[in-house]
């Protein structure tokens, strides 16, 4: 039989895991520069799985796993904007004036949907929690005539939000801590990132994928559950215009010029090969 203060622990484990955001195994931010208007429309995704196995020999266990299925809808989801003078947008302008003291947020809302499901594989019960939130915000205060700081795309929030009812976004199991809203990989230089311009749309991009940057897992005595955390995010930064870059900041600039002297070259090779081509033709004639 399971130890008391193992029991407690487990259950501490499966009831953060459920009630925050649990494995995020694919994150991805979109922002659309506004620069007539001095601001920044954010999206930012955070998609998780969470499967928790526990043995069919652990009663306490089992029991508990089918008590919980039990009081959580299998499918929930949950949308609004969060109020201005609400903990939870505090603590996101907080985070991003912590990067940029003339950002603010001006508006904040979210999407955030739960599914559950249950199945029995072997000698374990197995429990899949999956879970995808959405926040979705406009940032204002970022341009200085045509450039634009972006310290602030390194956010990351140090407190939980309230989503849905629960608080979200901190996973804190076994003495550790992570912040899943937490998107520091992304200070590095804007110069190394990936750069596209489309001059049919006059729209240039930068994107960056961090790869894996967080792999955590939590295991305790007997091997009775394992909760892991796998944190793989990527970034997508557009603006109208032909932009460069520097370390932090986005600059508006005017297209280089084609060159007119490539034209006359091209135009020149063209002009000698049909030239070539006629004189070889009426010598085969």
């Amino acid at each position: 039989m399971m130890k008391r203060p193992v029991a407690i622990a487990a259950l501490a484990v499966i009831a953060v895991a459920i009630l925050l955001v649990p494995s995020v195994n694919a994150t991805s931010v979109t922002v659309m520069l506004n620069p007539k208007n001095d601001s920044a429309t954010v999206n930012a995704y955070f998609n998780s799985t969470l499967t928790v196995n526990v043995s069919d020999s652990s009663v306490f266990l089992s029991t508990l796993m089918t008590h919980i299925s039990g009081i959580m809808a299998g499918n929930s989801s949950y949308h609004g904007y969060i109020s201005d003078h609400s903990l939870s947008f505090l603590a996101v302008n907080t985070s991003l004036q912590e990067r940029d003291n003339k950002a603010v947020l001006q508006n904040l809302s979210y999407n955030l949907v739960n599914t559950v499901s249950n199945s029995t594989t072997g000698k374990y019960k197995v429990m899949v929690i999956h879970t995808s939130a959405e926040l979705a915000m406009n940032i204002s205060g970022i341009f200085n005539n045509d450039s634009a700081n972006l310290s602030w795309r390194s956010f990351q929030v140090t407190s939980g939000l309230k989503l849905g009812g629960s608080y979200s976004g901190i996973v804190s199991v076994n003495n550790s801590i992570v912040n899943v809203f937490n998107l520091s990989a992304f200070q590095v230089s804007l110069t190394k990132w990936n750069r596209t311009y489309d001059a049919a749309t006059n729209t240039t991009t930068f994107s960056y994928n961090a790869g894996t940057t967080g792999n955590y897992s939590w295991t305790f005595v007997g091997g009775s559950v394992n909760v892991s955390l796998i944190i793989d995010p990527s970034y997508t930064i557009s603006t109208p215009g032909y932009a460069i870059t520097s370390s932090n900041n986005i600059n508006l600039t005017s297209p280089p010029k084609s060159s007119s002297v490539a034209y006359y070259v091209i135009a020149t090779i063209l002009v000698i090969a049909a030239v070539v081509s006629f004189y070889f033709a009426r010598r085969r004639l």
